[in-house]
């Protein structure tokens, strides 16, 4: 089976003129080391696409679809 695991997340830029960021940009590692990629999936809070000027900062939530098995804590 399969598990769904949300991470609140804060990204900020503190000093580059412009930073892109998006799902694609996060990862998961689980304890034996596989990595998974954020579910493109939009649900209410899920962190967009987008770019941040310098001094800004978002917060929101990244989804990841990992086996049931992961061993995460």
């Amino acid at each position: 089976g399969e598990t769904l695991v949300v991470a609140d997340v804060e990204l900020a830029n503190a000093d580059r003129p412009e930073v892109r960021y998006g799902p694609a940009a996060f990862r998961l590692r689980d304890a034996k080391g596989v990595e998974y990629d954020a579910t493109r999936r939009q649900f209410a809070g899920a962190v967009l696409a987008g770019s941040l000027k310098r001094g800004e900062k978002v917060r929101g939530q990244v989804a990841f679809v990992v086996r049931s098995t992961a061993g995460l804590t």
